[in-house]
C-alpha cells in the first residue's frame, strides 16, 4: 500500500538517501543529514511502521583527517553471514572516498561501528570473501593509450564529438569548438584526481596546432585552473591560467587570467 511511514523532526532538519533494509523480523530504513549526519530508523511492527530513529553509527569522525563524519552510506552482508557498513568521506579538494567498517549489532538489534581505540579505524582485517576474479587497474601509473579504446577511467566533460578524437596506441585530440572558455571547450577527456595530493605527467606533440588552439592540463571544476600550450600568431608558448570560475547555474563567470608563460 502507499503509505507515509516516518516523518523527521524539525529538530533534525533535511533527511535523504534513504536506503531500506530487513534484518531479521525488522526493518531498517538509513537516513542522511547532509552533509555529515547518518540516521538509522527501525521498526519491528512491519515496513510501515512505526519507526523508532536514533543516529547510532556516525557519532564519531572517519579515518581520513579533516574529511568529516562517514556518511550516506549502506550495509553489505558478506557470503558468512558478516555485516560491514559502506560510507564516504569528502576528501576535499578530492571529492568523495569509500570508507569500509565492520558492524556489530546489539542485544535490541540496533547497528553499531566496530570501532578501534574509539574511532573509525584506519584499517581492519580484510574482510572473509572471495577474491575478486580480476584485479582492478590501478587509478595511478602510466597510460599509454594502448588499443584503440579509452579505459573505464577516462570520462568526458561533455557528450565527445566522436569523430575529433581517436584512440590507436596514443590518443589524438582535435579540435571540437571554437571558444575562448574551457567549461564549453571540446572536446575534454577528464580523470578523477586523487588526494590529498597527486602529480600528473604527459608527453604532448604539439607539432600539429594552429593559432588560437590549446592543449594541456587543466583543474576542472567550478573554481578551475589550466596549463599547457597556446599557439597564437604563430608563436608557440607554455602557459599557466588560473580563476576559471562557473557561478551555480552553470554559467561561465571568468574564463580566467594568464599567470605566468613562457617561450
Amino acid at each position: 500500500r502507499s503509505q507515509q511511514v516516518f516523518s523527521t523532526p524539525s529538530s533534525v532538519g533535511t533527511l535523504e538517501g534513504s536506503r531500506m533494509y530487513k534484518r531479521g523480523g525488522a526493518y531498517y530504513i538509513f537516513l542522511t543529514r547532509p552533509a555529515n549526519g547518518q540516521y538509522v530508523l527501525k521498526s519491528t511492527n512491519g515496513p510501515f511502521g512505526p519507526y523508532e530513529m536514533r543516529q547510532v553509527l556516525l557519532n564519531m569522525g572517519g579515518p581520513v583527517s579533516g574529511g568529516g563524519v562517514p556518511h550516506q552510506g549502506g550495509l553489505v552482508q558478506t557470503q558468512n553471514g558478516a555485516w560491514y557498513y559502506m560510507a564516504f568521506q569528502d576528501a576535499y579538494p578530492g571529492g568523495r572516498i569509500p570508507v569500509l567498517a565492520p558492524i556489530t549489532w546489539t542485544s535490541d538489534g540496533w547497528p553499531t561501528v566496530q570501532t578501534v581505540n574509539g574511532a573509525w579505524g584506519g584499517s581492519y582485517p580484510y574482510p572473509n570473501v572471495p577474491r575478486p576474479p580480476r584485479q582492478v587497474k590501478s587509478p595511478t601509473g602510466t597510460d599509454t593509450f594502448a588499443g584503440t579504446q579509452l579505459g573505464p577511467e577516462w570520462e568526458w566533460n561533455h557528450n565527445p564529438d566522436t569523430t575529433k578524437y581517436s584512440v590507436d596506441n596514443g590518443l589524438r585530440l582535435q579540435t571540437a569548438t571554437v571558444t575562448n572558455d574551457l567549461y564549453s571547450a571540446r572536446n575534454t577527456l577528464t580523470h578523477r584526481i586523487l588526494g590529498p595530493s597527486s602529480t600528473a605527467t604527459i608527453q604532448l606533440d604539439y607539432s600539429a596546432m594552429r593559432d588560437g588552439d590549446r592543449a594541456g592540463l587543466a583543474m576542472l571544476r567550478d573554481s578551475s585552473a589550466w596549463i599547457g600550450i597556446r599557439r597564437d600568431n604563430g608563436q608557440t608558448r607554455l602557459v599557466a591560467t588560473n580563476n576559471l570560475t562557473m557561478n551555480s547555474s552553470w554559467q561561465t563567470t571568468s574564463t580566467g587570467t594568464e599567470a605566468a608563460s613562457t617561450p
